[in-house]
Parts: structure tokens; C-alpha cells; sequence
């Protein structure tokens, strides 16, 4: 069985500079992987796009595998905080219309980043055990049963726990899916209807 390499940095930078020069190497990486893909990151390359000596990679990072980590960790904050955004958004729209806003909101968060999404998607081998990713499920489930609200009394609400834990996984696995693989005859507010369509489906329907 292979052993998955360490994923987490050796410091966190506390300095404004150095901490200028992290966030520089998880950009830079960031752009390599969405121009040349994972099988081309190497650390080398991540340092000279950086503008960084590969001793000052080194002293933050004990491998690639923990700037893609890194990388992956940013992404999912951003991604959060987007969502949570199209979230408050929705909250002040009629009923009818708040799904709608909230899940056009996840689609838009994770188009804006498609390129660098696709590669973490498809290309990363350990994307699963980056640990912001095993943290991720609860944020979302959180967020889900806020999103909750937007159904209307008839809501099964003998129901709630296990559509709340489902929920989550359903969007933002088809969020996620639709963005990277869309077949080429759908369009994506076509997919973007269908998801509230189902979604409202669930979260109406009486147990």
C-alpha cells in the first residue's frame, strides 16, 4: 500500500514577509497547475515562477505534495466563502427564488476556478486526504441546513437530519461534476434548472 506523503507545511509564517513569500509559492503553484497540469508540478518550477530560491520553498514546504495541499486548502475556503455569500444573498429573496440564487451561487463559485478545479478533480492522486478536505463535509452540511430554510412548510421535516447530511453531497458533487465533465449538448443553466428542480423535489416531498 502506498504511503500518502505528508501533506501539511513545516511553519506557518508569522512575518508579513514571509508570509508574502507563502502565499507567493501557493500562487505560483496554482498556475502551474491549472496551465501544465499535476503530472508537471514539480517544486523547481513552483520556486522559479514563485520568484523564490528553492531553499525558501524548502523552508515552508517539505514537498510538492504539500503545495498542492496547500492549494487545495485555499480553494476550498474560497469556495466556502462564496457559497456562504450566495447564501446571505438568498436568504432576502422570495421563497420561489432563494434556491435558485443559492445554486446558481455554487455554480458560479466553482466556474470562476474551472481550470484549477478540473486538475484537483482529475489529476490529483491524494485530493481525498488533504485534510481541509475530511473538514469540508461538515462545513457543507452547515451550510445545507441553512439552505434548508428555503423550503416551504411542507417540508418532511421527519426527515431533516438525513436530508441535511445528503444534501450537501448531492450539490455539491453535481456542482462540482457538472462544471468539470459538462457533456457538450447541455447548457448550463439547462443543468442548473434541473438541479433546482430536483432539489426542491427532495426537500418537498413527504416522507
Amino acid at each position: 500500500m502506498k504511503r500518502t506523503p505528508r501533506l501539511s507545511p513545516k511553519k506557518t509564517p508569522k512575518q508579513a514577509r514571509a508570509r508574502a513569500t507563502y502565499e507567493a509559492i501557493l500562487k505560483a503553484g496554482a498556475r502551474i497547475l491549472e496551465e501544465r497540469g499535476y503530472a508537471a508540478f514539480t517544486t523547481n518550477r513552483v520556486a522559479e515562477r514563485a520568484g523564490v530560491g528553492i531553499a525558501s520553498l524548502y523552508e515552508y514546504f517539505p514537498n510538492k505534495e504539500s503545495i498542492v495541499a496547500g492549494i487545495v486548502e485555499d480553494v476550498v475556503h474560497e469556495l466556502l466563502r462564496d457559497i456562504g455569500k450566495g447564501l446571505d444573498a438568498a436568504r432576502v429573496r422570495t421563497p420561489d427564488e432563494a434556491l435558485s440564487v443559492w445554486i446558481q451561487s455554487m455554480f458560479d463559485a466553482v466556474d470562476q476556478r474551472r481550470k484549477l478545479v478540473t486538475v484537483l478533480v482529475r489529476e490529483v492522486p491524494f485530493l481525498h486526504d488533504v485534510p481541509v478536505m475530511r473538514s469540508v463535509r461538515a462545513k457543507l452540511v452547515e451550510l445545507s441546513r441553512e439552505g434548508s430554510a428555503f423550503a416551504t412548510d411542507t417540508l418532511a421535516r421527519e426527515h431533516l437530519d438525513a436530508l441535511t447530511y445528503l444534501l450537501p453531497l448531492m450539490l455539491s458533487h453535481a456542482v462540482v461534476e457538472s462544471v468539470v465533465r459538462m457533456p457538450k449538448h447541455l447548457e448550463r443553466s439547462a443543468v442548473e434548472q434541473a438541479l433546482v428542480f430536483v432539489t426542491r423535489r427532495v426537500l418537498l416531498t413527504r416522507g
